[in-house]
């Protein structure tokens, strides 16, 4: 067998054996579509030839009509996008096999392998010696990489991405015209499928569903319930829930969330236990927030559609969510939104999130935590715009406990909690903040729980998100399950207080001498997200102990 040969058999081998690795990974179980996505890309590389075009992408590999027009809708687009997205997350988790890892570069769909960045040798230093090994990996990346004009073109773009956020100017170059000024509409569908009259098991199975269902999506900041009166088929989105054989005694729930051609985004079985609702109940709570959040399902894929973050207050909110671990680029977003649109209705949601990014800033000067200042001034504006925002009464919440006064913090985390069900970030922030004021064995097992699963639902967290949910769970004395969960997230060059926050304790967490020799800086570290020297007590007895 030829040199050639020997290369082209290595990468079928090495290609389909990543892609069964990584189709096994609970983020791909969930997303059909991305799976499916992956699966045509994995048959048209081995099969060689030409890189497949869009049309090919949509029609031959997602189920497009055969009159599908690419040039009115970016759907093929979209799904790559989300599919490098999904890739760097998960290689952000795991380690290729062999090193190699799965790439779909920008202008090729073709899929490929590459050196994983953070081991990817000087290409200039080899020695004759690892000529083998790179005249292999060479000849798989041929297959993957752009062309040198593909490579100047990718530069360009990505010096006037950094020109732009220099600027202020935060505009975002994707292909397409924005499809989206206002939250889409999501509507719910329920089929029981009970052939008689249900048991009374099956009815609270039923009853459950339908309120948790009905409050996610009416709570949701990213979509709107479908009003009363109109079709399923008028909706953006459309929530099933599918009750199998009748939940007789026991059973499941099927859950699938479609976009409006009927692509399926995202799925789920709940199993519902008569004896053990609260643990379905969760479950399925956690499962909705996961498609419902400012970072979730719905978001991600209306991101994907945005040319100008500017174009509506709406856009605004998702790039701001979004981009929400880029400090001060964030920051001159939330300025740059409020300037354009002061009567928005999420101008609460911005007032709110300035004094956060204020106190913080108190916080690393040395300051107070106090209802003084610009910072409250702005808490007081975004409860003037709206009381009931759950990222207002978030801060607000926040600024109270820091001052030691759980009682008077306590209306305000019900009701961030409350109308903020559906940002897995704000619960758990929250539940980590309330902490200090908690002596109840009962509550402290509730919300243990509740960041579990809430864990286990959102399988990729970003690093705000991993953030508080590790502090959540060590505030509660759940080191255990703080180890699980850090774990999950493996930053490869951590920048910025939050990434470099999370990556520490995560270290931290594998080892408790880690722990104890940086107990100073994790203590401080940890306040900065906290404002609460007795909750930042706690979780370091818990990390130390």
């Amino acid at each position: 067998m030829s040199a050639a040969t020997e290369n082209l058999a290595d990468y079928a081998t090495e290609v389909k054996g990543e892609v069964d690795r990584v189709l096994a990974d609970v983020v791909f179980r969930r997303a059909p579509i991305q799976s499916r996505l992956l699966q045509f890309l994995l048959k048209k590389a081995l099969e060689g030839g030409a890189p497949p075009s869009q049309y090919e992408i949509a029609v031959d590999g997602l189920g497009k009509s055969s009159d599908y027009d690419i040039e009115t809708d970016s759907y093929p687009r979209v799904q790559i996008s989300r599919l490098r997205r999904n890739l760097d997350n998960y290689y952000a988790r795991n380690q290729p096999a062999h090193g190699l890892r799965l790439t779909v570069d920008p202008g090729v769909y073709r899929l490929g392998l590459a050196k994983a960045d953070h081991d990817a040798p000087d290409r200039g230093d080899r020695s004759a010696s690892a000529a083998p090994e790179r005249d292999r990996v060479d000849a798989l990346r041929e297959l993957s990489l752009p062309t040198g004009a593909n490579r100047v073109l990718v530069y360009l773009a990505a010096l006037a991405f950094v020109a732009a956020l220099a600027f202020g100017t935060w505009k975002i170059a994707t292909t397409g015209p924005d499809t989206r000024v206002t939250r889409p509409t999501t509507a719910l569908l329920i089929d029981t499928g009970f052939d008689s009259v249900p048991t009374t098991a099956a009815q609270r199975g039923l009853d459950i569903s339908k309120q948790i269902a009905e409050i996610q999506l009416s709570n949701s900041f990213v979509s709107k319930p479908l009003a009363i009166g109109r079709e399923p088929t008028e909706a953006d989105y459309v929530l099933k829930l599918n009750f199998g054989m009748g939940l007789m005694e026991s059973g499941s729930l099927f859950l699938v969330f479609t976009e409006r051609e009927g692509d399926v985004l995202y799925s789920n079985e709940i199993v519902f236990d008569p004896d053990n609702p609260e643990d379905f109940a969760s479950e399925l709570e956690a499962s909705l927030v996961y498609l419902t959040s400012p970072i979730g399902a719905i978001a991600e894929t209306e991101l994907a559609e945005v040319s100008d973050p500017m174009n509506s207050p709406y856009t605004c909110f998702l790039t701001i969510e979004s981009g929400r671990s880029s400090g001060a680029e964030t920051s001159q977003m939330v300025d740059a939104c409020l300037e354009a649109f002061p009567q928005s209705d999420y101008r609460s949601f911005w007032y709110a999130r300035r004094a956060f990014s204020a106190y913080q800033e108190r916080v690393v000067a040395g300051e107070p935590i106090s209802k003084s200042g610009e910072a409250w001034a702005d808490v007081r504006r975004a409860f003037d715009a709206d009381r009931f925002n759950a990222f207002a009464n978030f801060i607000a919440a926040k600024v109270e406990l820091a001052e030691g006064n759980c009682e008077q913090a306590l209306d305000y985390v019900n009701r961030a909690l409350e109308r903020g069900s559906s940002y897995p970030v704000l619960v758990a922030g929250m539940e980590a903040n309330a902490a200090s004021c908690r002596g109840d064995e009962e509550a402290d097992a509730a919300m243990a729980n509740r960041i579990r699963t809430l864990a286990r639902y959102n399988p990729n967290p970003d690093p705000l998100l991993h953030l508080y949910l590790v502090i959540a769970l060590l505030g509660s004395g759940d080191r255990a399950t703080a180890e699980q969960i850090a774990r999950r997230s493996m930053i490869a060059n951590p920048e910025g207080p939050i990434e470099e926050s999370s990556d520490l304790l995560r270290r931290a967490l594998e080892d408790r001498r880690i722990a104890r020799s940086n107990a100073e800086r994790i203590s401080d570290m940890v306040f900065l997200f906290v404002w609460n020297r007795r909750t930042t007590d706690q979780i370091m007895q818990t990390l130390t102990g």
